[in-house]
């Protein structure tokens, strides 16, 4: 098995983001975030167990997911390790695996989790999807977990035709400058984040634009 972009020269993707690198087309990617009140972690998919990455950076104060895809039987063990239950909305916390223990569920509204770290409701890839901010002095990135993908370098959706109105405003709503854009799903390739507040703007209109005309194509 190949990590994709097992190339790249660091785990640490931006000051204070550590990238735990999944595997193409079997495993999503997670992010270590040093934050103001601790470390949070994000995108658990699978048990990982002994990581370096994982017990370097323990002890956490969140452990965050975006939706149920990522509430999977094997994390139940990541959250045995480092003493956590996970955080999610309210919709998906019913929705995860057996054995999961939910610590946080949260509401569909914006809602701030601590002072540098946000979720906000991003429903579509699921009903509950979640994603979340995290803002560090003048830097800001956007946590998309499955919600949005990059595919080759193409950032695309994974939504039901049923649920791209509700999703097109959704994604509408991140209208904030972003530094940085991360993914968790498996599908990532070749890498699951991009860089550059202008960039990451033209992806976010583009996908608006692109979930909107594909609604208008089933009437």
């Amino acid at each position: 098995m190949t990590a994709p972009a097992s190339g790249y020269p660091t785990t640490e993707i931006s000051p204070g983001i550590h990238w735990i690198k999944g595997v193409l087309n079997e495993t999503g990617h997670a992010y270590i975030l040093q934050g103001l009140a601790g470390n949070y972690l994000l995108g658990v998919s699978r048990d990982l167990t002994g990581n370096p990455l994982i017990e370097k950076f323990m002890p956490y104060q969140i452990l965050c997911i975006g939706d149920r895809h990522h509430g999977k039987s094997a994390a139940s063990q990541l959250c045995k390790q480092v003493g956590r239950g996970i955080t999610c909305s309210e919709i998906e916390s019913v929705k995860l695996s057996k054995g999961v223990t939910v610590e946080q569920a949260l509401p569909m509204a914006r809602t701030s989790l601590f002072e540098d770290f946000i979720a906000l409701p991003t429903p579509g890839h699921t009903p509950g999807a979640l994603s979340y901010i995290f803002t560090q002095a003048n830097h800001v990135t956007l946590f998309m977990g499955d919600s949005l993908c990059p595919v080759n370098g193409v950032w695309r959706y994974w939504v039901s035709h049923s649920n791209l109105p509700k999703f097109a405003h959704s994604i509408e709503s991140l209208d904030g400058n972003y530094d940085l854009m991360v993914g968790n799903s498996f599908a990532c390739s070749p890498l699951p984040f991009v860089k550059g507040q202008s960039v990451i703007r033209e992806i976010l209109d583009g996908i608006v634009l692109t979930a909107r005309s594909n609604k208008r194509k089933q009437h």
